[in-house]
């Protein structure tokens, strides 16, 4: 079926690809810009609390519905294209005005599944609550991460069994519930009516339903994987050949182009054919089960639009190749023209000494990074000390809380889990750091809270001005609180807005730079951030490749538990021509030795 309407199946599908691109996402912008009003960002612990507001409830509400509802619209489509005896011609313009009019019923359908889909991930939200605050408290919980004590897996043995019932729960009733979805297009309105009725149509035959999707789901993920793989190896070893064969740019360039755009348009397909064969099967179940009403009424559209003929189709396939392929030079001549950045590192260096020791600093200072980025905060009695956890558990198996005890209570702890007894792996204060790095290294100094310090802010701007360092350093938080602080305090110090998870636009803060994580650091996000003027610096980055990938992407700087790699990979960039630079992005020679390595570092 699939394969005889793949024509008006796949010009249905572009058209909810582009109705959700043209309608939907700009006006999820426009709801998100309402409900955040006069803020315009929420970000990191501050997302979750405002998640449990009524703007973050209907945020979510919105952005969810929003993206099931072109999932929704176009099994529509495909359902009444494959329950039609005669499909009949129509339109661009009428498959647009069609689409239209179907989004408001489909809309409040999507948002009913995404309210009783949150209701079902209360209970295990619930669980792990309790699990955490029975078990997991005592310490930050970066000590039980990277320690995994008995408590530790304890919370885990209990969270598993309750988690795999949860699942299989889930599963059974989005199993029972699915044909709902043919029974909402074939009539039955509203999302109520539907669901009842979709739930008595899969009672006889669970296990059938389950199995035909259960196994067309798993064939699908393993064809994907084999594709990408195949297609992985095979731009390799054209683009290794094409370097060794020529010192001309344009091979190499046609070669990564063509293999982008391939890689491009075969993740397409799939996805469609993915997705077409799914809603066949939920389609054939449901007419075995229930019957149709749809063959007494012709859908609205079903059949492809004049521009889906073979030479339109012709046509828009090379325009996409043309595309891809300028996206693809454009990524690789930014590589090629900007092999500068900023090594940062991370917790002082955390790879060649304890992190956020005097030790790390001047092992970071030796390796020639430009920045070292410490975690501050203060102790009970005022001290503003260099840790990122909010105890010593982790660093130095002492459970005691910074902010419970004096500084002089720590004289004795020694960061580290061996027996070096060197005075640089004491737990030291934030004017150590500035004295020693005065003049060989700057600092990026992260504003630490385990719930607000209203002195932190202050007392820090107040300990860089005593020192005259407001040049040689950064101030820089999760908090957006206590960057508005600091900013108000001392304009004259540069900072920045460190970034882990967000609602909104972060290119529109009054910082000077973002530190974003690996996964959020986007060719846009960099670039929109540029045309804002802010740097933007990556963490945490511990191999070449990954180095390279994100300097590709037009990163400003990269924050790394090793600087030694990130000098190492600058300076090789430094000294390559553009056309080594453009084989770097697909060659991994620079990783062999480093990733031997490599630190894992939670951050």
């Amino acid at each position: 079926m699939v394969v005889q309407l793949w024509r008006p199946m796949a010009a249905w599908s572009l058209l909810v690809w582009a109705a959700g691109l043209l309608l939907l996402t700009p006006l999820s912008a426009f709801v998100l810009g309402r409900l955040l009003g006069a803020d315009g960002v929420i970000s990191n612990d501050e997302v979750l609390s405002w998640l449990l507001t009524p703007a973050g409830i209907a945020f979510l509400l919105w952005a969810l519905a929003s993206a099931l509802t072109l999932s929704v619209a176009q099994f529509g489509g495909l359902f009444r294209l494959t329950t039609t005896e005669r499909a009949r011609s129509a339109t661009l313009g009428r498959a647009v005005l069609a689409l239209t009019t179907a989004l408001p019923s489909v809309f409040r359908f999507c948002v009913a599944t995404v309210a009783v889909a949150l209701a079902l991930l209360a209970p295990l939200l619930l669980w792990v609550g309790v699990l955490y605050r029975w078990l997991l408290h005592d310490h930050d919980i970066n000590y039980y991460l990277a320690a995994r004590p008995p408590e530790f897996y304890r919370a885990l043995s209990l969270a598993l069994p309750f988690a795999v019932i949860w699942a299989v729960a889930v599963v059974w009733l989005f199993v029972r519930i699915l044909p709902a979805l043919p029974a909402f297009f074939d009539g039955h309105r509203p999302a109520r009516t539907a669901a009842a009725f979709g739930w008595g149509v899969s009672r006889r035959r669970f296990w059938t339903l389950l199995s035909r999707l259960g196994g067309a789901a798993l064939i699908i993920g393993a064809t994907r994987a084999a594709l990408g793989g195949t297609l992985f190896l095979i731009a390799s070893a054209i683009v290794d050949r094409v370097s060794a064969a020529s010192t001309s740019l344009q091979p190499v360039i046609v070669a990564t182009a063509v293999a982008g755009a391939i890689g491009a348009g075969l993740d397409v397909v799939v996805t469609f054919l993915g997705f077409a064969w799914l809603s066949a099967l939920l389609t054939a179940f449901y007419v075995e089960e229930a019957g149709t009403a749809a063959p007494r009424a012709e859908p609205a559209v079903i059949a492809a639009p004049d521009w889906a003929a073979g030479r339109y189709v012709a046509v828009l396939i090379a325009g996409a190749l043309i595309v891809n392929a300028g996206a693809t030079l454009t990524t690789l001549e930014r590589t090629a023209a900007s092999p500068d950045f900023l090594v940062i590192a991370h917790r002082a260096g955390a790879h060649d000494g304890p992190e956020n020791t005097l030790l790390a600093l001047e092992r970071a200072i030796e390796s020639r990074a430009d920045m070292a980025e410490i975690d501050v905060q203060r102790t009970k009695d005022g001290v503003v000390v260099v840790n990122h956890d909010a105890d010593l558990m982790r660093m130095a198996r002492d459970p005691r809380k910074i902010a419970m005890t004096d500084y002089a209570d720590f004289a004795n702890a020694r960061l580290g889990h061996d027996d070096d007894p060197s005075d640089d792996r004491r737990l030291a204060r934030l004017d150590e750091f500035l004295e020693r790095a005065h003049g060989r290294i700057r600092l990026a100094i992260e504003l630490k809270y385990y719930g607000w310090d209203e002195q932190l802010g202050p007392q820090v701007v107040s300990e860089i001005r005593a020192r005259h360092a407001e040049a040689d350093v950064m101030l820089i938080s999760l908090s957006l609180q206590a960057i508005e602080q600091v900013r108000r305090l001392a304009p004259e110090i540069e900072n920045g807005y460190l970034s882990s998870v967000s609602v909104g636009s972060l290119d529109g803060l009054p910082v000077k730079a973002l530190a974003l994580s690996r996964q959020r650091s986007t060719a846009q996000t960099i670039s929109d951030a540029h045309a804002r003027r802010l740097q933007v610096y990556v963490w945490t980055l511990n191999d070449a490749s990954g180095m390279v990938e994100m300097i590709g992407r037009g990163a400003d700087g990269i924050i790394t538990d090793d600087p030694r790699i990130a000098v190492r990979v600058r300076n090789e960039l430094r000294s390559m021509t553009s056309t080594e630079l453009l084989l770097l992005r697909f060659s991994d020679a620079l990783t062999d030795e480093e990733q031997r390595d490599e630190v894992p570092s939670i951050q």
